[in-house]
Parts: structure tokens; sequence; C-alpha cells
């Protein structure tokens, strides 16, 4: 077995549900241990390791249709989780049932926990419709990193304190730090008083970065951007939140540039796809091998 995992936050937990409760159903064929690999969009998909028949999962990540039917030419034992609006409107008109769940609006790894956990027998058999009322017993570092990815902040601060806290430590689906969530009480709680340090100084580093962005004109509105990697949003804190239609995060990995858009008005998501990009109405990136705005 593989699982595919997209590598964020999001990705992580749901890889974690599907190695803590999913069953192994190719057993029979390979007498390995599964393997959780890590996945982004700069990389392409290691189609070639595939096997016949092995049993696959791809959480809180897409491949393109084409890639999804050379894949199951080689096994249709594929399950896909996924909540990014651009994949799945890709995907509207695809020839092939695949198992699985795909739902704008809910994170990948509050889709995951229910996938498993109600919507099939550990991820095997008839699969129920997804209802909104299955996350409601979801873990508490379930329902804080969802609120994250989705940027609900229906936790208000502590999901924002809980995450940085996440993201200093060192997880991966099988790692054992998952078992102080399911087994020791108010592991979130510790986690949240320690990422009210991180913020604090986070906080103080983004607003002197921001120094170094500029103002930008990109596909007829008005952006402020920075060069950056591995962020989000929160870093542009210390700027006017009403001046700028989009705030905009690039990074060169010594091929490509990684362009990340956030926006409270303009779909995003709309423009990513004419970049062959994709993501949520309000944060989307794409690739490109030369910036598509000035730099001023």
């Amino acid at each position: 077995m593989k699982c595919f995992y997209h590598n964020d936050e999001d990705g992580k937990c749901s890889g974690f549900w599907v190695a803590f409760n999913a069953r192994i159903n190719d057993t029979d064929l390979y007498d390995d241990i599964p393997q959780f690999i890590e996945i982004d969009y700069r990389i392409p998909f290691p189609m070639k390791t595939i096997r016949p028949n092995e049993q696959i999962y791809i959480v809180d990540f897409s491949i393109s249709p084409d890639e999804m039917r050379e894949l199951l030419k080689i096994t249709k034992n594929v399950t896909w989780i996924d909540h990014h609006k651009t994949a799945i409107e890709k995907y509207e008109d695809f020839e092939y049932q695949i198992r699985g769940v795909r739902y704008d609006g809910v994170a990948g790894c509050m889709l995951a926990y229910c996938y498993i956990n109600h919507m099939t027998a550990k991820g095997e058999g008839e699969i129920k419709p997804f209802e909104l009322s299955m996350t409601n017993d979801a873990p508490r570092f379930t329902k804080l990193i969802a609120d994250w990815d989705v940027w609900k902040f229906d936790y208000g601060d502590d999901t924002r304190f809980f995450q940085a806290a996440f993201n200093s430590l060192d997880f991966n689906p099988r790692s054992e730090e998952w078992l102080n969530f399911i087994h020791e009480d108010g592991y979130e709680n510790k986690l949240i008083e320690e990422g009210k340090i991180i913020i604090r100084y986070r906080d103080c580093w983004g607003k002197n970065y921001m120094n170094l962005g500029f103002e930008t004109e990109f596909e007829g509105h008005n952006c402020f951007a920075v060069n950056l990697g591995y962020c989000n949003s929160e870093y542009f804190k210390s700027l006017s939140e009403e001046k700028y239609d989009m705030l905009i995060t690039f990074v060169f990995d010594g091929k490509i540039f990684k362009v990340i858009m956030y926006s409270e008005t303009v779909d995003v998501s709309e423009i990513a796809k004419k970049y062959d990009g994709g993501g949520h109405k309000g944060a989307s990136g794409f690739q490109v091998k030369e910036l598509p705005f000035s730099i001023k």
C-alpha cells in the first residue's frame, strides 16, 4: 500500500487517519510495510513505483485526470480524498468512479476522518454519503488542523496558536507524536500555550520582513508581493487589509517559481487555473518559470 499525502498540516493529518485506521487490503499481494509518501505539486507523481493492483490512497492532494487514467490502468484499488475546488472541478465529467470523498469547504483531514470512521468500514465496503454531522465527534486536534486549513477560525486564536506549535514538531502520518493526542488529555492545550510564544515572534519577524516586499499589479488587481516561501497570509498582518486586492508570496527553488495568492475579495482559484494551478477561492497557487507580474 502507498499513501500519497500533501506536505502540509492538513495532508499530514489526512495521512495519519489512513495510517491509524484504514484497513490495508493488498497484504496478500505484497508482504511489506505500507509506505506514506509526502508530495507536492513540484514533484512528478511516481507512476512507475505503483505495482499492479496495489492499494493506493491520495489524500489532500490531486493528480491530473490523465494521470488518474494511467494510474487506474495499473490498479483499480485507488482511494482519493480531497477538498480543493479546482481539483474537484477538473473531474466533473470523469468517466470512472473513484473511491473516496471530494468536498469543497471541509479540510482534507476532516474528510479522511469521516470517510474512514463514518462513511465506510475503515475505508472498505459501501460508501455512505458525506454529511457535515459526521465531523462532530472528530478529535480536537483534527478540528483545529481543519479549522486552520479552511481558514474559518471557529476556535479563534487557539487555531493559530495550535498550528504554530504543530509546525514546530516533526509530524508525519506514522509519527508517534500523534498518539499524544489520542492518549494524553489536554495535549492540544499544551501546544496552544507553546504556540502563543511562537506567534509573538513570527508577527514581529513578519512585520520587519514586509519591508522587503513591494506593490505590483497582477491580473488587473492591486497587489502586495514578497519573496518568501513556506508562509501564509498571516505574515502580512502588519499591512493595511483594505489597501490591496491580493497578497502574493513567491519563491524560486532553482528551477521554478512557486506563487501563492491570498484574497478576501478576489476568487484567486480562477486566476490560478489560468496558470495551470489551483486551490481555494481565498488561497491558491501556481508554478511558473518566469513571474507574471513586475518586480518594482
